[in-house]
């Protein structure tokens, strides 16, 4: 019976599931894969891992791997970094793997607003492990498994293509009052811009849909008189995900009928060092009818060395749709370390752009993570 339910839930992954991306509940933990615009906006360089195990009552594991990190220069006024990726599905028979690089650049208007745009490019393998599997034409009725199938030779095992997507970001000048500070930022990317084909049958073309995201942030950070008090940050965020074709009905980005949608509304709370998250996940963001899920979230943001920050995060997603007496829900772990200062620097008559930075007046410390 599990060969039965592996052999469904593959061709169900060949069929439906490509074409959807992994969700990630951790928004601004992995940042990078949101939006990479994201590169290098701290001014610091990171290196982090994330671990997602998806829907743990459904048979065959449905896991995903990150692993990525960047630094910022002067070199192009913005980020360098790497993103790898593994999402594996079916207990391991089907794996897709990705590995890539990201570059961001910045201009800023003093005293008014700072704009990044951020582009990454990948090289993608996607596999089938038909090994692991028995077909009914391997069967003797008398001896079992003696044959070899002819089941996989209409599929290809590999498919290789390169994939390529960009984004875009604006910081607002941060509002300062006597005890609070307000920052607000506002992005949208786009995966998949070239929609590879990822079919791994030869006699067909399915196009990889592209992903738009949409992410919104306000950031209150309540300063206290003293220089070494602890400070309260509240940062509510709205993120909409939408992968695949509408029918064309409706104003984009809320047309109907995508194959893939998530609004996402929720809010972090940090009391250093530690961060309380809680959002709301539904699949479209014009009615009330069709929740997805609730999603908590608890970490940690601790100095470990002087200027090495390590931060952790673990998440569960409670599944509330009609589905959730199966899915036994979601987990994902992260980690990261950041290294304050650590860039890559040239002399200032070697910067390619020289544009004026004020980074107190901007909000790269409205991201809590």
């Amino acid at each position: 019976m599990k060969r039965v339910a592996l052999l469904f839930l593959i061709f169900a992954l060949s069929r439906y599931g490509f074409g959807q991306d992994p969700v990630s509940s951790q928004f601004f933990f992995n940042e990078l894969y949101m939006n990479p615009a994201f590169c290098g906006l701290k001014r610091d360089a990171r290196i982090g891992l994330d671990y997602r195990r998806q829907w743990l009552g459904v048979p065959g594991k449905l896991e995903t791997y990150d692993c990525w990190g960047d630094i910022y220069s002067n070199i192009f006024n913005g980020g360098l970094g790497f993103m790898a990726s593994q999402d594996v599905s079916g207990d391991g028979l089907l794996k897709t793997t990705s590995a890539g690089i990201i570059q961001s650049f910045e201009y800023t208007i003093p005293k008014v607003i700072r704009i990044r745009a951020g582009f990454n490019v990948n090289g993608v393998q996607k596999r089938i492990d038909w090994s692991r599997l028995i077909f009914s034409d391997q069967l003797d009725p008398s001896l079992g498994n003696i044959y070899e199938s002819n089941v996989d030779r209409l599929y290809n095992k590999v498919r290789t293509y390169a994939d390529f997507g960009a984004g875009t970001m604006l910081d607002f000048k941060m509002i300062k009052t006597h005890h609070l500070n307000i920052m607000n930022t506002a992005g949208y990317s786009c995966a998949h811009l070239t929609q590879p084909n990822e079919a791994l049958s030869g006699a067909e073309n399915k196009n990889l849909p592209r992903r738009h995201t949409f992410h919104l942030t306000t950031t209150l950070e309540f300063v206290g008189n003293g220089t070494n008090e602890h400070k309260w940050y509240i940062s509510p965020n709205i993120v909409y995900d939408r992968q695949g074709n509408g029918s064309g009905k409706g104003v984009f980005p809320f047309a109907k009928q995508a194959q893939f949608s998530a609004f996402n509304i929720g809010s972090y709370v940090m009391y250093s060092p530690t961060i309380v998250g809680f959002f709301y996940r539904k699949k479209s963001a014009l009615n009330f009818v069709d929740n997805d899920c609730f999603i908590l979230f608890l970490g940690l943001r601790q100095e470990i060395a002087e200027k090495t920050i390590l931060k952790f995060g673990y998440s569960y997603d409670f599944t509330i749709s009609g589905i959730s007496a199966n899915t036994l829900g979601s987990h994902e772990i992260s980690l990261s370390i950041e290294f304050k200062g650590k860039t890559l620097k040239l002399k200032a008559k070697h910067h390619i752009f020289r544009n004026n930075i004020d980074c107190e007046d901007f909000g790269q410390r409205s991201f809590i993570f």
